[in-house]
């Protein structure tokens, strides 16, 4: 049913991913606390940036040439706008807590 809903979204090469619910439910989990991760590391390297008079804007470019890295959600600002990521994370970290891997 899913995949005639998305059947559009599907023949444009976005990949479906089949798992067991607490897979999912991490993948969801993980992929914010990782964005908090780049969120707050950029905002610290915007910190040591304008200590030293270095640019965060090119800096946060040449990182993201890196694929490893990549570009996107790097931009220092006010990271953790709107209501979803901060519960998330607390969300996250319950969830991890339950399992003993706090």
């Amino acid at each position: 049913l899913l995949r005639q809903c998305y059947a559009k979204i599907f023949e444009a090469g976005t990949p479906a991913i089949v798992t067991d619910w607490a897979t999912a439910e991490l993948v969801k989990a993980s992929a914010n606390a990782f964005l908090a991760l780049k969120i707050s590391f950029i905002n610290a390297m915007a910190e040591v940036c304008e200590a030293s008079g270095a640019d965060v804007h090119q800096l946060a470019d040449a990182l993201g040439h890196d694929i490893r890295i990549g570009r996107a959600g790097l931009g220092p600002g006010l990271g953790f706008g709107g209501g979803c990521l901060p519960k998330d994370l607390r969300g996250f970290m319950a969830r991890a807590g339950e399992l003993g891997a706090d």
